[in-house]
């Protein structure tokens, strides 16, 4: 199975750059209506609400 069939199924990766560009992906998921899960976050850093907060608060700001 490929990376992007994990992503999509909700996986997380412990490589660090497979999982940082997972999780990047996932904290703007706000794009498609969507709140970012900390179960499908990656990385220590993504999984802190201040990060999400901060990551939904710009994708929000970037669509109004």
């Amino acid at each position: 199975m490929k990376n992007s069939e994990y992503h999509n199924k909700g996986k997380t990766s412990k490589d660090r750059t497979i999982g940082t560009c997972w999780d990047a992906d996932r904290l703007d998921l706000m794009r498609v209506d969507m709140y970012p899960e900390v179960e499908y976050l990656s990385t220590r850093t993504a999984r802190l609400q201040e990060t999400i907060d901060t990551c939904v608060e710009r994708t929000l700001s970037e669509i109004d």
